[in-house]
């Protein structure tokens, strides 16, 4: 991994590290919650529960100074495909490690509550104290759903261009792709805000109106604007591969940055707002402890409450809000996207590993030429070749469609003085293969060797 996406890589996860914990903070000083767990007022200061925060941030410290030391694993030479397996290995370790960091606090806390008798009433299970001021008022608090048109009518821009003048493009359809899933999520995480339950927090039913009312539309603009966001980064991103690799991928990097920056920094403002909002209307007093005793449902560091019918709820863990895992969609959901992101990094990570162990074969056939590298494969008849050049140094060129590793350039890339091309070129190997066809894309190739690929050259030079 070259210097630039060392850099880039490091610095994306201790960015999450910090985000992290940044986030940790509001776990550990929640106005209402205490670790996750609801601590009577009179005894937050207690040397009992004093002692399991402190006993966190030791354990939260010491995540953090590994996490950070092990990202620098990315600098050290080799397959790129290992670094891509290790970035998956770390990203997982990270999550799984905090999940566990925060279950055993909450769990410890939970224990200092019951060993000291704060114990509320029993769970009224099924029993939900409603404002009716701010029940009449439900479907009116979130952003309408209408502005979803947006980004609808974006995606079908793209498709419409992608089908007229894509010609084919894989990276632009991948981007496609994208867009759709991710305006699928949007709507789905749209409904479960739709839907959450209506919470009081006041006797006044003013204020209740307020916070339900600015709660609701605030996370609900806050899904609109990131689903817009996304999906325009995605249609943007298949036009970059199509008409802008010539300004470099340090562009693409930076615009990447940009748009992280436009979908991360929103969410942190909702967050913060609505924290100051709160207070505001409560006069500085801490938010209610809520009419049932809920920890119970939170031993888990995940709200799990088979009598809440909400898809959503504000977390205790973190910021925002969090999914009830006792509704089976969002469980298989939450449980879906983990999944997915999995096989998803470790199928990427396979398929590097593959295109790097690959060699590159050159096969003389009757009527065609084939090249293959990896899962790439390309045929070109010797009737379609108008020329063929030899190269010393290789074009400027951009990967639309394959992989770009220490060793080996394969699949589909845009060279910046003809256009489209097919390339198979071992990186080690001196002199490279330029063939132009009629009807079809460029092929830039040579062999695992210098003779072998000077012996193709001459062979074909034979055959025009």
């Amino acid at each position: 991994m070259d210097l630039f996406l060392g850099l880039f890589y490091v610095g994306t996860m201790w960015f999450t590290l910090a985000m992290l914990l940044w986030a940790d903070r509001f776990f550990t000083k929640h106005e209402t919650y205490t670790a996750g767990i609801t601590i009577p007022a009179e005894h937050k200061q207690d040397a009992c529960v004093q002692d399991v925060l402190k006993d966190h941030k030791k354990r939260r410290m010491r995540m953090m100074l590994c996490m950070a030391a092990a990202a620098f694993v990315c600098f050290i030479p080799g397959y790129d495909f290992v670094d891509v397996l290790w970035l998956t290995i770390w990203l997982t370790a990270m999550v799984v490690w905090d999940y566990f960091l925060v279950r055993t606090t909450i769990r410890k806390m939970y224990e200092v509550k019951k060993t000291n008798g704060w114990q509320k009433k029993p769970a009224r299970t099924g029993v939900v104290l409603v404002d009716t001021r701010v029940s009449g008022m439900k479907d009116k608090m979130p952003v309408s759903g209408m502005l979803f048109g947006i980004p609808i009518c974006c995606l079908i821009s793209y498709a419409l261009w992608w089908l007229l003048y894509g010609a084919g493009d894989k990276a632009a359809l991948v981007m496609m792709l994208c867009a759709c899933c991710t305006l699928v999520l949007g709507i789905f995480l749209y409904r479960g805000i739709v839907h959450t339950k209506i919470r009081v927090y006041s006797e006044d039913s003013d204020v209740n109106l307020c916070i339900n009312r600015m709660t609701k539309r605030l996370w609900s603009g806050c899904i609109l604007w990131e689903t817009s966001l996304l999906v325009i980064y995605s249609v943007a991103s298949g036009l970059y591969f199509c008409y802008g690799l010539h300004k470099g991928m340090a562009f693409f990097f930076v615009l990447s940055l940009l748009f992280i920056a436009l979908t991360v920094i929103p969410m942190v403002c909702v967050c913060m707002y609505l924290r100051s909002m709160k207070k505001n209307l409560l006069h500085g007093k801490p938010l209610p402890e809520p009419a049932e005793d809920e920890d119970e449902y939170w031993l888990d560091g995940l709200y799990r409450n088979p009598y809440d019918s909400s898809s959503f709820v504000e977390t205790r863990v973190g910021i925002g809000v969090t999914v009830n895992m006792a509704n089976p969609s969002m469980k298989w959901f939450t449980y879906g996207s983990l999944i997915f992101a999995l096989v998803l990094c470790l199928g990427s990570a396979a398929l590097v590993a593959v295109l790097e162990l690959s060699d590159i074969q050159v096969e003389k056939q009757e009527t065609v030429l084939e090249v293959t590298g990896g899962v790439f494969s390309e045929q070109i008849a010797y009737e379609e070749i108008e020329a063929v050049e030899w190269y010393t140094e290789l074009p400027k060129m951009t990967r639309t469609w394959g992989s770009a590793t220490k060793q080996y350039l394969i699949g589909e890339f845009r060279l910046e003085e003809y256009g489209g091309a097919n390339v198979f070129v071992k990186k080690s190997v001196d002199g490279y293969i330029f063939v132009t066809c009629k009807d079809a894309p460029y092929l830039l190739f040579n062999c695992e060797t210098e003779e072998e690929t000077k012996e193709i050259y001459a062979w074909l030079l034979e055959r025009q």
